[in-house]
């Protein structure tokens, strides 16, 4: 299930809903990417904020959900 089918379900609308759709579907790796590279040039913590928290902690959550489903 996707994150903004996640958000539906709770009848909540977010408007980063499809950028973190992207974020929830990217691999560890590039997550880790994006992080060296908003840590780097001193963006992290706006970026972090502007999603509403971290970006590997919106992968973990949506993970976990997706397996208290199952």
């Amino acid at each position: 299930m996707s994150y903004l089918k996640m958000i539906q379900n709770e009848s909540r609308y977010d408007p980063l809903g499809w950028y973190k759709d992207q974020i929830c579907n990217m691999t560890w790796d590039e997550i880790l990417e994006i992080m060296e590279e908003r840590i780097g040039n001193g963006s992290w913590n706006k970026y972090c904020e502007s999603l509403g928290k971290p970006p590997h902690v919106i992968k973990h959550d949506y993970l976990m959900k997706q397996m208290g489903e199952k």
